[in-house]
């Protein structure tokens, strides 16, 4: 008995992804909480502009993710990732929803894809006012260095409810997979 290797079947296997899926996207909606909460904390006037952008888009970009296409965890091929369900971003209020849309197209516009108004370099040629010629090259150079007031704050409570969500969506997963290990029946579909 001792030597006795539990079975795993496909369908433990594809649950067991999906659940590790659902742990990634919870372990990423409370980073961007916790980053987006301490960006908020930050004193304006005394920030560090490096901790600040750093803290800021590593926010967005994991709040990114976890509402885009990608690989799924598990020994299943060709499986692609769960994202945050369509329905959890419905049933926020229309305050939250208005924070997650910009929050999304913040990290495609400022971060995924750096040109747009927020995010500028321009070179210049300075003509001498005298009319001899050319004297100069001028570079402007602009970026945001983080989020609106209370944006950040903003996006720490939407995080939040949303991890939330997914966590009581992986303890019930994490039960019924339990079960189904254990011969029992398999999740139901609407999991």
């Amino acid at each position: 008995m001792a030597d006795q290797k539990p079975v795993v079947t496909e369908a433990v296997a594809l649950h067991a992804a999906e659940l590790a899926d659902l742990v990634s996207l919870q372990q990423d909606l409370a980073f961007v909480r916790d980053a987006a909460k301490y960006v908020s904390e930050m004193d304006e006037l005394a920030h560090d502009v490096v901790a600040l952008r750093s803290y800021w888009g590593s926010a967005l970009v994991a709040y990114r993710r976890a509402f885009n296409d990608g690989k799924g965890f598990g020994s299943v091929p060709r499986r692609a990732k769960l994202r945050v369900p369509p329905e959890l971003v419905e049933a926020l209020d229309p305050g939250l929803k208005s924070v997650h849309e910009e929050s999304l197209e913040n990290a495609n516009r400022h971060i995924a894809h750096r040109v747009n108004d927020l995010s500028q370099v321009k070179v210049e040629i300075v003509n001498d006012p005298r009319g001899n010629g050319k004297v100069g090259v001028v570079i402007l150079s602009a970026f945001q260095l983080g989020p609106g007031p209370g944006q950040a704050l903003q996006l720490s409570i939407l995080a939040g409810t949303l991890e939330s969500s997914i966590g009581a969506q992986v303890k019930k997963r994490h039960h019924e997979l339990l079960t189904e290990a254990n011969g029992g029946p398999p999740p139901s579909q609407d999991a």
